[in-house]
């Protein structure tokens, strides 16, 4: 019996032992599944990680010939740019060779044609030089239209071009719109005295719109307003012509004795040139080279302007900006628009207009900054071509110098 028990248990322990074996079989073969499921899953992402590595390598080589494509354009561009750039301005002076010329002829066709009268030559022989020069000018003249409308398409294509490069709208040439295209040998002088004032930047604003230039004869003394410095040069680089017109303006000061006329004429030369570098060579007396108060040192003045080096301009046509009979408040101060401009456009007759106007700020000239474009427009409108006085410009003269 005692046998039999033994044999039961010892199976017993068998089919336990069994059990646990199986049990443990069963986690291993569990955990073996599992660890095979991770593998093909990692396998599988790592190939899919491949493939995305493979296709970031090909958007990246992509990428890099993109930009050396358009790094590539960009270079031709502003190549392109550069060569249109140096034509255009290469244009440009042919463009201001003849006018020069243009002028030059002009002069002496004016000159002829006063001398058929009084000449010892034949008017046969005058007229027949007139007519010739006559011709020149005219070839001339269309010699510098076609510059211009040459120069014109340039301007556009440049634009063009800075707008590629830059990726924004390209600008309108406010030059295209009202800029007269034809120099007809008739030239305007606008000349702004007595600056500069808190309207010289819009004065200038205006000018740069329609691409012409004009001349400031300044004061010194009391103008150094906010900026003062920068607005001298901003003058001097967009092209305009600096002249001198003493430095306090002070008519007792300025003509008080020679003396003090030499002092006034070099303190502001100096003191320009000291802060601009920029050396003025024009002069305008105030008042006019006839004003009274000149009248009482003779022509010493007019003697020693030329003695320093510069040479002085009047004017004939006066905007009338500083008359009181044309100011309904009656102290010239804000002399209305449609007066200025009808001033001015009624005075341009002869080929050339040098023009007063004033330049001393909105409160004193208003009106004169606010006439400004259509005087522009009306004196393209006749012709003329808007140049800054310079010293091959014939000087106007209401007191001649007896010894120059």
């Amino acid at each position: 019996m005692i046998e039999n028990e033994e044999l039961i248990e010892k199976k017993n322990r068998k089919r336990r032992k069994y059990k646990s074996m199986k049990i443990w079989l069963g986690a291993m073969v569990a955990v073996s599944a599992i660890l095979l499921t991770v593998c093909v899953v990692a396998g599988i992402s790592i190939l899919n990680m491949n493939g995305k590595i493979d296709d970031l390598t090909e958007e990246v080589s992509q990428t890099k010939n993109q930009l050396q494509t358009v790094q590539l354009t960009a270079d031709e561009l502003s190549a392109k740019l550069q060569i249109l750039s140096t034509e255009r301005d290469s244009l440009k002076q042919e463009r201001e060779n003849l006018a020069a010329a243009n002028a030059q002829l002009t002069q002496e066709l004016e000159t002829l044609k006063n001398d058929l009268s009084g000449s010892g030559e034949s008017i046969e022989d005058l007229q027949k030089q007139i007519a010739e020069k006559d011709k020149t000018i005219s070839n001339l003249n269309s010699k510098i239209k076609t510059l211009n409308n040459n120069i014109s398409k340039l301007e556009s294509q440049i634009n063009d071009l800075k707008a590629q490069i830059s990726g924004e709208e390209p600008e309108d040439n406010p030059q295209e719109e009202v800029q007269n295209p034809e120099d007809t040998g008739k030239y305007a002088y606008l000349t702004f005295d007595d600056g500069i004032s808190n309207a010289t930047n819009d004065i200038l604003d205006i000018l740069k719109k329609y691409d012409v230039k004009a001349t400031f004869f300044v004061n010194f003394a009391y103008k150094k307003i906010t900026g003062y410095k920068e607005i001298y040069q901003r003058i001097i680089d967009e092209g305009h012509t600096l002249g001198n017109h003493t430095n306090t303006h002070d008519f007792d000061s300025v003509y008080g004795s020679i003396e003090s006329f030499e002092k006034e004429v070099t303190s502001i030369h100096n003191s320009i040139k000291e802060l601009t570098g920029y050396e003025m060579t024009l002069f305008r007396f105030p008042g006019g080279s006839n004003a009274s108060y000149v009248r009482k040192l003779g022509t010493a003045p007019h003697e020693l302007i030329h003695d320093l080096g510069y040479e002085y301009y009047d004017w004939n046509i006066d905007s009338g900006d500083t008359s009181p009979k044309n100011d309904p408040d009656g102290d010239g101060h804000n002399v209305p628009k449609d007066v200025l401009v009808r001033n001015v456009l009624n005075g341009a007759t002869s080929n050339t207009a040098i023009i007063l106007v004033h330049d001393l700020g909105y409160r004193y000239k208003r009106t004169t900054v606010e006439a400004l474009p259509e005087i522009i427009e009306g004196l393209i409108d006749k012709g003329y071509t808007l140049k800054a006085l310079d010293e091959s410009v014939t000087p106007i003269q209401f007191t001649k110098d007896p010894t120059h």
